[in-house]
């Protein structure tokens, strides 16, 4: 028979824990090896791999999953997982979208789901800052955290028809975000006016050029920082920056962290 977990249960050890009506944010670990059987889930969950990997498989599908990804699970979707040697450890943010107001429940996804580059690790950071140091405030930081979260995964499912020459530009950036752009540049290739594909880029994806430029590098230094051993300074220019204190600069504007600061909470403690 499959289990049917509510709200708070896992099959891992629960390190940390906060519980709310409308969420529950949990700190998983996972021992290695473990294979857990089929079941299913109460509330949708967005989990954030904080170390480790491993496979899950739902409805004859198999998805890989590592370290520094942010996944979505549906609420009933049956699934089984395997985890490697290593393990994991998880932060698992259980949810009712009702409860929530989110505009549209019918957006987020139907099936398990990695999401793509965006905020998902400084948010995740910053939910786990609040865990592992929670003050009287803290319940009211996480709910503002969950609603940016949760509307960021509804809005990326929406269907959005954009002109090919917006889609293309931003393919580009994503393709080049570590290397210097210029906005003419990018106009030139995909072959509009500049201020035209401003105009049109924020329209369609609610930022400039810029300010995407800038989400990917932070979102690529979160991933390396929560998930590898490099140096700052290595991190900075595999990123893009200049040097390593405008990286430091930067992405603190972004996270209130400090690189080193973020670094630190992924560690196992």
């Amino acid at each position: 028979m499959t289990a049917r977990l509510t709200t708070g249960r896992f099959f891992g050890q629960t390190l940390r824990r906060r519980r709310s009506e409308l969420y529950t944010v949990s700190e998983v670990r996972y021992p290695g090896g473990i294979r857990i059987p089929e079941h299913s889930h109460e509330r949708p969950i967005v989990n954030f791999i904080l170390a480790g990997r491993y496979t899950e498989y739902w409805g004859g599908e198999r998805l890989e999953c590592r370290t520094a990804e942010t996944l979505f699970h549906p609420a009933g979707l049956v699934h089984s997982e395997r985890f490697s040697k290593m393990g994991a450890r998880c932060l698992a943010i259980e949810f009712d979208p009702g409860g929530l107001g989110l505009d549209d429940i019918q957006a987020l996804p139907s099936q398990t789901a990695v999401l793509p580059p965006g905020r998902w690790g400084w948010i995740s950071a910053r939910l786990l800052r609040e865990l592992k140091t929670s003050d009287d405030l803290s319940a009211l930081v996480i709910e503002g955290l969950m609603l940016v979260l949760l509307s960021g995964v509804a809005r990326r499912q929406r269907t959005r028809v954009a002109p090919q020459f917006v889609g293309r530009a931003h393919e580009l950036l994503h393709d080049r975000f570590a290397e210097p752009v210029r906005i003419g540049d990018v106009a030139l290739e995909v072959g509009v006016h500049p201020s035209s594909l401003a105009r049109a880029f924020q329209r369609h994806y609610r930022c400039t050029p810029g300010e995407l430029v800038r989400a990917l590098r932070v979102d690529r230094a979160s991933r390396l920082l929560s998930g590898s051993n490099l140096p700052l300074a290595s991190i900075a220019r595999e990123v893009g920056f200049s040097d390593q204190s405008h990286f430091s600069r930067t992405f603190k504007r972004a996270t209130g962290m400090t690189p080193g600061a973020f670094r630190a909470l992924f560690s196992d403690n």
